[in-house]
């Protein structure tokens, strides 16, 4: 009986090692940057969910910074620098991106919420809307690159967590993680894990840059876009339009979000970004956004238009580049 029981103990442990040891290395290394605080989270080799970071970064700031003006949108907000938003809004203003990856009007509403429930300034607000993705859902966002932090979306710790450990035990990710860790080799299959770009966050506003393309553009940029040619596809030369997305409940959130914004006697404006497939809002939305926040602080630059016209107005075919949010300011001010 001692033998057998000896040898179901050494089975269980051969059995559980590499499960403990997986373990312990997503707690000390903190691959997804959600275990421990930090102060920088530029510069990260695996991306990180950008909701989490940028309530984070908000949470740690708030007292010490005293926010009172905000951008709210998904990572296309990197476009909009806040120390040319400052020279409209007055230097005296604090500015923070409260952005993430791929923002949805559920994203947006939850974090003016709890803003508002946490009785914070919104003195100036630019919402970025992405006529492609923001109200496609009213939901929280699944993935672990897409959850919504739980102090904005009110729901569970535990289903985050286990978010993120479920991406972790990926077979493929865990491969990519520990041999680019360990080795810094870079090989083709850690592309879709390992971020190889040179992403600055900044420590106060959140403002995000993305320093390597932007020197390569500058540097060459006949040579960025060429190399490039497959990725800024030939768009149709006839005007396209979304599909209709907003409905009963988006409509819904979007009107507590005036309210809130009104309470707080904010200077709000509504910026419908520039995409580079160049399709055009849906004149129904348009319409609804028009009705409940007012025509004059909507402001489309959707469709075909001498931005979109452009290649060089874009990183690639997702992301507009911060000459582009410089200009938008200062027409949208100015006007």
């Amino acid at each position: 009986m001692k033998l057998f029981i000896k040898k179901i103990f050494l089975y269980f442990l051969v059995g559980t090692l590499p499960f403990i040891v997986l373990i312990i290395g997503y707690i000390i290394l903190d691959p997804f940057r959600v275990v421990w605080k930090y102060d920088n989270y530029s510069n990260l080799h695996i991306i990180p969910n950008r909701d989490y970071v940028t309530t984070e970064m908000y949470l740690k700031n708030r007292k010490n910074e005293d926010y009172n003006s905000f951008i709210f949108g998904s990572s296309r907000t990197l476009a909009f620098n806040p120390d040319s938003w400052k020279k409209y809004i007055g230097h005296e203003a604090r500015p923070f991106i409260f952005d993430a990856s791929g923002e949805t009007i559920f994203g947006i509403y939850k974090k003016i919420v709890f803003l508002d429930n946490l009785n914070s300034k919104l003195e100036n607000v630019l919402i970025v809307v992405c006529p492609d993705l923001t109200f496609q859902t009213t939901v929280n966002s699944p993935g672990h690159l897409f959850i919504k932090h739980p102090s904005t979306s009110g729901e569970s710790w535990i289903t985050f967590h286990l978010t993120f450990l479920k991406s972790y035990f990926n077979t493929y990710f865990l491969r990519a993680y520990y041999e680019y860790t360990f080795t810094k080799n870079i090989r083709p299959f850690m592309f879709d894990y390992i971020e190889f770009r040179n992403i600055y966050f900044h420590p106060i506003t959140n403002s995000m840059t993305i320093e390597d393309k932007e020197l390569e553009i500058n540097l060459n940029p006949e040579k960025y876009y060429d190399e490039r040619e497959g990725v800024f596809w030939k768009r149709p030369e006839k005007q396209q339009e979304y599909d209709e997305f907003i409905g009963v409940t988006q409509e819904k959130m979007l009107k507590e979000i005036y309210r809130i914004l009104n309470s707080k006697n904010s200077e709000y404006k509504i910026i419908i970004s520039p995409l580079y497939e160049q399709k055009e809002i849906n004149e129904k939305d348009l319409y609804k956004l028009e009705e409940i926040f007012g025509k004059d602080k909507i402001f489309n630059f959707s469709g075909i238009n001498d931005i979109t016209l452009k290649s060089i107005n874009y990183y690639e075919s997702s992301h507009y580049r911060p000459s582009v949010g410089d200009s938008i300011i200062n027409y949208i001010y100015q006007n």
